[in-house]
């Protein structure tokens, strides 16, 4: 014997109606509507990877071909056996007799900006904005942006965020 699909009351076949309920049975009844579901927020994007910067020896005014991958925080200058390694060890230049062996610190903060900071280096940590004309000697955190000149001694380096090319 079928049963009625909105009580579940048993109903004669003959039947149409359900005696308990009312319910035309022989309809197919469909499922109540449902409240339409709130509108979905898109998922946050991730955020793109920001580059990290690197730094492009210069000599003579030019650029080399010798580049520097740096992280999210890193110490620049050279290995000594008492203060031990670096990050980024310089001391393979030939300039490096004027980089101090904790010369100077890029990091990024939880914004998301990019710092160089001098670890009082014997010979300055200096920089030249890629809109300026001179170099100025830090003293505090410096704004690092691309096309950057930072100056650790007497060794230059381009900023460069953008893509190897």
């Amino acid at each position: 014997m079928p049963q009625c699909p909105t009580c579940g009351a048993a109903v004669e076949d003959a039947s149409e109606v359900c005696a308990e309920c009312g319910t035309n049975w022989m309809v197919e009844v469909s499922e109540p509507p449902r409240a339409p579901s709130p509108p979905q927020a898109p998922a946050p994007a991730s955020p793109p990877p920001e580059a990290a910067p690197r730094l492009i020896l210069k000599r003579a005014g030019a650029l080399t071909e010798q580049i520097f991958d740096l992280g999210e925080r890193v110490v620049l200058g050279r290995f000594d056996p008492h203060s031990g390694p670096v990050d980024v060890d310089l001391g393979g230049l030939p300039e490096a007799g004027y980089i101090s062996r904790r010369h100077a610190m890029i990091f990024r903060d939880a914004t998301g900006a990019w710092y160089l900071r001098d670890l009082v280096s014997a010979n300055g940590t200096f920089i030249r904005p890629a809109t300026g004309d001179r170099f100025l000697r830090i003293a505090a955190d410096h704004p690092l942006n691309d096309g950057d000149e930072i100056a650790l001694g007497n060794v230059r380096f381009l900023v460069c965020f953008g893509p190897r090319e």
